[in-house]
């Protein structure tokens, strides 16, 4: 395979991977394959960058060594600019609305909870309204339940369990 073809056909899979990132979203965060580092959006266009910078020296005059180092280094710094971002727009939404945890706090369930969402009420003096939940658990309304993590302003909750002495004398004879 000739170098200009090498380079037409990485940018052209760079161009599909990058419009399946944009169309279905967080695809390589569904399989956890970056650990959140980068998405698909920002791997398609570092392969349809190192393409088009491939094609563009090669139709210089340049040789075909050349042109894929330029073209892997600018390929390889826009996948670094692409994690960059891709970082600072996770911890822009997924980063606490407040300045103090509601971890350990108690609620109460006002709309049924489960793995895609609810409703709960937080027992706390600086809390007022509802906040999104989610639970591993299918949680009625009225059901009290502790605050067990959060991302950006929905909460993780269980349920809330009370450990008395005779429970935990009963369990260690």
């Amino acid at each position: 395979m000739t170098p200009g073809v090498v380079f037409v056909v990485v940018g052209a899979l760079g161009l599909v991977l990058m419009a399946i990132g944009l169309i279905f979203g967080g695809l390589l965060d569904l399989f956890d394959v970056t650990g959140g580092l980068l998405s698909l959006a920002p791997v398609g266009a570092a392969l349809a960058i190192f393409g088009a910078v491939g094609v563009i020296m090669l139709g210089s005059g340049a040789e075909a060594q050349p042109a894929y180092v330029i073209g892997g280094a600018a390929g390889v710094l826009s996948l670094g600019i692409g994690a960059v971002f891709t970082r600072y727009f996770q911890r822009i939404s997924s980063g606490s609305t407040v300045d103090y945890t509601l971890v350990g706090r108690t609620a109460i369930v006002t709309s049924d909870v489960d793995e895609t969402g609810g409703e709960v009420h937080v027992e706390d003096s600086r809390e007022s309204g509802r906040r999104l939940a989610t639970s591993a658990e299918i949680l009625t309304e009225g059901t009290r339940v502790r605050v067990i993590g959060h991302t950006g302003s929905s909460l993780r909750v269980a349920p809330y369990v009370v450990i008395t002495e005779s429970s935990s004398s009963k369990e260690s004879s």
